[in-house]
């Protein structure tokens, strides 16, 4: 490694000169900014400044502008601090600073619970008492055991006839009882129940949307169930594509009041299982696309993926 070069006596240091580049870029227009490849050196960040019409005062400790229509005249090292002090922040901004640090607390309890649970269930399954093996019996030799006694009770040909007459009495008397009531001799098969419509059923989609888009207006469990129902219709191959748009921009309002700038995930019991991890995913592809093609593509993406028929059902 090369030895470092001293600086002469009462010229800035290349830290110094760093400090009123960054000031320098903060106050001028695009064209005018002043780019430090990595690893420059004084003598760099030096030629970088005067290339781009502009001095280097030492004595004065300051930048100044060699050209007329410069946008300052100078910059001194004692002003550096004011140009590139950060505003203050709004209350907005301090507030969703706040909901943002108190999501990430949550998480992060979250995470410990499960980890906390994890370790309780492994401790557990190391302490549970192993099962006692059952006492063996002593074997008995073929022949020697006791034999069963057998009943004496033979019916009579009498008792089999009294049988058949109080069958048959009772046969005849279930028969008119079913003429009374006008059944067939072959009961009915059972009607299958009624399912709500999907994708046909506008009036449904409409209701989800109106409880995912204002989730502080419902009950928390008549969101998730909403939540799950939406993610039931995503799952339907018959599902058109503006159906799939609605529900889709439904969530995405969901989302961005809900979120707190954090990656979108549906918690247990918002969507079916099996298929959770993907719907969540999709939601987070929906929200990132920039234009109707892009939501477009995605919705033939998305149809590829899914598997023929789902037996996922709608929660009544």
């Amino acid at each position: 490694m090369p030895p470092k070069s001293k600086v002469p006596k009462g010229e800035l240091t290349s830290a110094q000169i760093r400090k009123l580049i960054r000031a320098h870029n903060t106050i001028v227009k695009q064209n005018l900014i002043i780019k430090i490849p990595a690893g420059t050196t004084r003598e760099g960040l030096i030629k970088l400044v005067e290339d781009k019409g502009y001095t280097i005062r030492h004595a004065a400790k300051k930048i100044e502008a060699v050209f007329d229509s410069a946008p300052y005249d100078y910059i001194s090292l004692d002003q550096v601090d004011d140009i590139l002090k950060k505003p203050a922040q709004t209350a907005l901004q301090k507030q969703k600073a706040e909901e943002a640090k108190a999501a990430k607390a949550e998480m992060k309890k979250k995470e410990e619970r499960v980890i906390r649970k994890k370790a309780t269930e492994a401790e557990k399954a190391r302490t549970k008492p192993k099962a006692k093996p059952k006492p063996k019996t002593a074997s008995i030799a073929v022949g020697t055991e006791t034999p069963k006694p057998k009943s004496d009770y033979v019916a009579s040909k009498r008792d089999i006839a009294r049988t058949q007459r109080v069958i048959e009495k009772r046969k005849k008397a279930k028969e008119e009882r079913d003429k009374k009531k006008g059944k067939n001799d072959k009961e009915k098969p059972a009607e299958k129940k009624a399912e709500p419509k999907k994708e046909d059923d506008k009036d449904f989609i409409k209701e989800l949307e109106k409880v995912i888009k204002n989730p502080k207006e419902h009950e928390k469990t008549e969101v998730n169930k909403a939540l799950y129902n939406a993610g039931v219709l995503l799952l339907d191959k018959k599902i058109s594509y503006k159906d799939w748009e609605d529900i889709l921009l439904s969530l995405y309002k969901y989302v961005s009041k809900t979120s707190f700038g954090l990656p979108f995930e549906f918690n247990i019991g918002q969507a079916p299982p099996k298929f959770r991890k993907k719907l969540s995913k999709l939601v987070r592809k929906f929200t990132e696309g920039e234009s109707t093609q892009d939501w477009k593509n995605l919705y033939k993406e998305w149809n590829d993926i899914l598997p023929a028929k789902t037996t996922t059902k709608l929660k009544i």
